[in-house]
């Protein structure tokens, strides 16, 4: 015969494995959220954006230079202009971060990095193929601008 104290017992032996099993799942929610956390990948794939191409082809007949800040709609201090072409391991050695999937960049639009302390925050498709080739590959600052003409300069 079941008594109520026996119905207790299995109620309080149920309620303390719902507890328990509550605790291992926040332990383990919290073990996987640290260690990605600790990975230090920084992984991005490139995206387009619209207006910002825009605004760079039409740098390419424009007669005065404009601040490329002035033509981003995001917060960002440094940026660098990759080509098509360049491998997967080059483009994270130069800015630390994993941004294309194969083992180099493919696309014919050029690749626009941008980071804010160190950390990049956009990866931008620009079909503008159109930067000089001097500027490729290297980092400018926030006051950077973008010259006119049919090879865009960045200074």
């Amino acid at each position: 015969m079941i008594t109520a104290r026996t119905r207790a017992r299995g109620r309080s032996a149920a309620r303390s494995q719902t507890l328990s099993l509550a605790r291992s799942s926040l332990i383990a929610l919290i073990l996987v959220t640290l260690l990605t956390a600790c990975t230090g990948r920084n992984d991005m794939g490139p995206v387009s954006d619209d207006t910002l191409d825009k605004a760079l082809v039409a740098q390419t007949t424009a007669a005065a230079p404009r601040l490329l800040r002035d033509l981003t709609g995001f917060g960002w201090d440094e940026v660098m202009v990759l080509s098509e072409g360049t491998t997967a391991d080059e483009i994270q050695s130069l800015t630390g971060a994993r941004i294309v999937k194969g083992d180099r960049y493919v696309s014919s639009a050029n690749l626009m990095v941008f980071r804010s302390s160190g950390q990049v925050v956009k990866a931008v498709m620009i079909t503008a193929d159109a930067f000089a080739s001097p500027d490729l590959r290297r980092w400018f600052g926030r006051d950077v601008s973008v010259g006119p003409g049919p090879i865009l300069r960045l200074t």
